[in-house]
């Protein structure tokens, strides 16, 4: 069993001085990555899209690309 060691915000800072926060961030000292779950991300206004090869965060009001996973 793996214990939570903080619960935090991650950053994004985008172009045009702009930031956007994912709150309540779980981080567990002991995994070697750490994962977002996409209900979290959803539940805090943020657009989550799959294609065969990629997967896109979007920002909901700013409608802009966060970030790019391939």
């Amino acid at each position: 069993m793996f214990n939570v060691c903080v619960k935090d915000i991650i950053v994004f800072n985008l172009p045009n001085w702009i930031s956007k926060c994912v709150r309540d961030v779980l981080y567990v000292s002991k995994l070697v990555q750490n994962l977002l779950l996409i209900s979290q991300l959803i539940k805090q206004s943020f657009k989550v899209k799959f294609d065969a090869i990629k997967c896109w965060l979007k920002s909901f009001d700013l409608n802009k690309v966060i970030i790019k996973v391939v």
